[in-house]
């Protein structure tokens, strides 16, 4: 079964990545309702969760299903998405799963718009879509800053000498974005801005 939101997700897919292009097939196959039947089992699941400690790193576990379920992950990165699934903290530098969490968690325009239409027709679809946007429920300030090169090169311009690999790059972005209380993939459109206006010049 598809849906109109998978079915831009696979068109969108052909235009940039063959790494998303294989997330929405092994997704459509998964589950009788694909993605969004995934999506609806995990939100359900972790939203069950009674553990106070556990629940409050909800977004962690998502990501570390996301990772486990969607990609062929080696065998280094096992350990860190087993920490993730169980609310653990791994600043692991895996960016397009964190700009797929980014995306998923944080953006309320076209994002919304397609989980919305995606889970229109399930059963509780949008009491699970009130749940993924609760912030005591998943909170989005667990939404970690993707890093690629070209957020390294900001990052070093605007704070220099403060980070030498993407590790540490994710590490400070978490620091200064929990003394603000904000999500430290916030960061992401500022170096998105800066980097615009430096080829504009």
């Amino acid at each position: 079964m598809s849906s109109p939101c998978i079915t831009t997700l696979y068109r969108l897919s052909s235009c940039h990545s063959e790494h998303i292009r294989f997330i929405v097939q092994r997704g459509m196959r998964g589950n009788s309702h694909g993605i969004p039947g995934w999506f609806q089992t995990m939100i359900r699941h972790l939203a069950k969760r009674r553990d106070p400690n556990v629940e409050k790193r909800n977004t962690y576990s998502f990501l570390g299903h996301l990772m486990g379920f969607f990609l062929d992950l080696g065998e280094g990165a096992v350990m860190d998405v087993d920490r993730l699934i169980n609310g653990g903290i791994v600043l692991i530098p895996y960016r397009r799963a964190w700009t797929a969490l980014m995306f998923l968690r944080r953006d309320r325009s076209l994002v919304k718009c397609l989980l919305t239409r995606a889970l229109h027709a399930l059963p509780d679809g949008q009491e699970v879509l009130r749940l993924w946007y609760d912030d005591d429920m998943f909170p989005q300030t667990q939404c970690q800053l993707p890093v690629d090169a070209r957020v390294k090169e900001g990052f070093e311009r605007l704070f220099p000498g403060s980070a030498r690999n993407e590790a540490e790059v994710m590490n400070r972005a978490k620091e200064f974005a929990d003394r603000e209380h904000i999500a430290p993939s916030a960061f992401d459109v500022l170096f998105f801005g800066d980097d615009r206006k430096r080829r504009q010049r």
